[in-house]
């Protein structure tokens, strides 16, 4: 095996959000890997995306929500398991507060979080 096959899905790009986009299906990335490169088992927007990708299964804790902290009852830190975000502070007025408290109060209709794509994350 000399190259990806043209079936490869290593050739689309990440721009339809396929999760299996620019990862090598063909096989040629796997024999790659197991002469230890890498460099043919995901596409460069693969590559790219998993930079900044954190979560899933990538961390030791499979926690799925944010965890805010606050000191007399102001932020000071948000947390995605053991990555801190940026965050800004909003004060609301007491119809968004009633909307918000209504729509967190059975958990139903609130997704869970499982990996998040941030800018300049550092390994």
């Amino acid at each position: 095996m000399h190259k990806h096959s043209g079936y490869c899905t290593i050739y689309a790009s990440m721009s339809n959000g396929d999760p299996t986009d620019g990862i090598c299906t063909c096989g040629y990335g796997l024999y790659k890997k197991y002469s230890s490169d890498y460099s043919e088992l995901f596409s460069k927007e693969r590559e790219e995306y998993n930079k900044n990708y954190y979560g899933g299964n990538k961390t030791i804790h499979d926690t799925e929500y944010l965890d805010v902290e606050t000191n007399k009852g102001k932020v000071v830190s948000i947390w995605f398991r053991c990555l801190h975000l940026n965050f800004k502070q909003i004060e609301v007025d007491s119809s968004r507060a009633k909307e918000m408290k209504r729509l967190y109060s059975n958990g139903k209709n609130v997704p869970k979080i499982d990996a998040i794509v941030v800018k300049n994350l550092k390994g």
